[in-house]
């Protein structure tokens, strides 16, 4: 017998299962509820399936589109820091060096760590140099020019704006994505409250399980190939046999249970004392009886 509380788990609780097979199995298995409803006993059940399985859509497309921005954000700071920003700056550098020598007190007011940290620095940090470069050019504004100094201006507040950006982004996955895993969450027990209720159903009827639920479409062996399976619906007997073990076995004995080990006399050159002997499996008895052997000698 099957330990009892291993009915209080749920068997759509499973990491392996992922978001698009659990959206097939439940597209599916709604359907199969909806064309097999005699007398609306499966209604209430199809209507809270249905909404429990729009929420995971739905929440799982707000993920999506998350997961779309965080990765269109930050290709767009990777291009960013790569040209417009290196590109930038080099103009500044070059014409800070125009005006004074490298080394002086006006290029290190402007470039307190060097041209290269604007490469190297991480975005927090970059921000404070792009702070410091900005305030060194505006205050030597009347002999850089106008023009160069609005440069680290522009550019200080196009950076800032792609680094929030990220940062929304990125504070917005963790809200997503757990508004996904409890969507998940429910519509699976959702799932095993509607094997429970079919179950009631049809008690004692393992065969409806296929009738309602696609199985193959969860299980990663039948679609791995193992077993022979393939991406085939499991045959009927599979239903039993999941529902229980001891059914399958009576039902459906393995091939090696009606043959004896004893050598078969229809296959025998010579003359074997165990095709006549009272001993002999039943099989042998009922494909050679004994002294209907030719090959027999007789006294």
């Amino acid at each position: 017998m099957r330990t009892l509380a291993s009915f209080f788990g749920c068997p759509f609780d499973d990491d392996e299962f992922s978001i698009s097979e659990i959206n097939a199995f439940t597209s599916d298995h709604l359907e199969r509820m909806i064309a097999n409803n005699p007398g609306g006993i499966l209604t209430a059940r199809i209507g809270i399936t249905t909404t429990l399985y729009g929420n995971l859509e739905d929440t799982y497309a707000d993920d999506v589109s998350q997961l779309g921005e965080r990765k269109g954000t930050k290709a767009a700071k990777r291009l960013f820091r790569k040209e417009e920003l290196i590109r930038s700056v080099n103009r500044i550098v070059g014409v800070i060096l125009a005006n004074y020598d490298k080394g002086s007190p006006e290029m290190i007011t402007c470039l307190p760590h060097g041209q290269s940290v604007f490469s190297s620095a991480p975005d927090d940090d970059l921000i404070a140099h792009l702070t410091s470069l900005k305030n060194g050019v505006v205050k030597y504004q009347a002999t850089l020019g106008a023009e160069i100094g609005r440069e680290p201006v522009c550019i200080l507040v196009a950076f800032e704006d792609i680094h929030c950006g990220l940062l929304r982004a990125n504070g917005g996955k963790t809200a997503t994505q757990a508004a996904r895993a409890e969507a998940r969450l429910a519509l699976q027990w959702g799932l095993y409250e509607n094997l429970m209720a079919i179950v009631s159903l049809y008690p004692r009827q393992p065969e409806k399980a296929t009738l309602y639920f696609q199985q193959h479409l969860l299980d990663h062996v039948a679609r791995s190939g193992g077993g022979g399976g393939g991406t085939t619906p499991p045959p009927q007997s599979s239903a039993s046999a999941q529902s229980n073990n001891s059914w399958s076995s009576l039902s459906s004995p393995p091939p090696s249970s009606s043959s004896s080990p004893a050598p078969q006399p229809s296959s025998s050159s010579s003359p074997s004392p165990s095709s006549s002997s009272p001993s002999a499996s039943p099989s042998s008895s009922l494909s050679a009886e004994p002294g209907s052997s030719s090959s027999s000698p007789l006294p």
